[in-house]
């Protein structure tokens, strides 16, 4: 990616403009495919991502319930949580990184954030923010978990995820689904069915279509009652 692209491209973050300069002069833009691992929980931290196209999800694996779980999303325009504490912190990284979406991300070396926080306010406004909006999806993620039921979440969750110009596809298997709202394979399986012959999704091999009217997406169906 040439020096102008990145820049363009970093004008997505809340920088000023040395800012901007220095780091789409200074570091490298590495690619990332659909399914690629960045990182793996436990792995060290030496560099911190900024992206500029794509998505990833971070997932945790508990060992006491052999199951992944999804924390959060990191877009364009932001950086990884887990990576900042764990860089400033000097720990291993709590999360597995995995790519969704196409990514291009700029890396910058750990050794350069002290630099960083020394020379550009808005490096250390950009953190702060980040590292405040991260610690509030993992409360938001846990709070959905313990008070939601799973067909509440699997609704909200197909609401936020489909595209009108797609006809409100959504491509996920149930055990991604099962990863992103908390909950086990069998349980979102039968879930989804029941939401099937309420009429309320249409199910096919690695889809979901969400069955409501042009317009209607971001309405919040009721859940069935048992």
């Amino acid at each position: 990616m040439h020096p102008s692209e990145i820049r363009s491209r970093l004008s997505l973050f809340p920088f000023e403009k040395g800012l901007t300069a220095h780091l789409a002069d200074n570091f490298n833009v590495v690619d990332q495919a659909v399914g690629e691992i960045a990182l793996k929980q436990g792995d060290p931290v030496n560099r911190i991502p900024l992206y500029l196209i794509g998505e990833s999800k971070l997932c945790r694996y508990s060992a006491a319930k052999d199951k992944q779980y999804v924390i959060c999303h990191v877009k364009p325009g932001e950086t990884c949580p887990t990576s900042l504490v764990a860089a400033l912190t000097k720990q291993s990284s709590a999360v597995t990184g995995i790519a969704i979406k196409p990514v291009k991300k700029l890396l910058i070396p750990i050794y350069e954030v002290q630099y960083l926080q020394d020379h550009y306010d808005s490096w250390n406004r950009f953190v702060l923010k980040s590292m405040t909006k991260g610690y509030n999806q993992i409360l938001s993620s846990f709070s959905g978990a313990m008070t939601k039921t799973v067909e509440q979440r699997i609704q909200e969750f197909l609401h936020l995820e489909c595209n009108p110009a797609e006809g409100h596809k959504i491509k996920i298997t149930h055990e991604e689904l099962a990863e992103e709202i908390g909950s086990s394979r069998v349980v979102v399986t039968r879930t989804l069915k029941k939401l099937e012959d309420a009429g309320v999704v249409s199910l096919y091999r690695g889809r979901i279509f969400l069955k409501i009217g042009t317009g209607a997406t971001h309405d919040f169906v009721e859940p069935i009652k048992a």
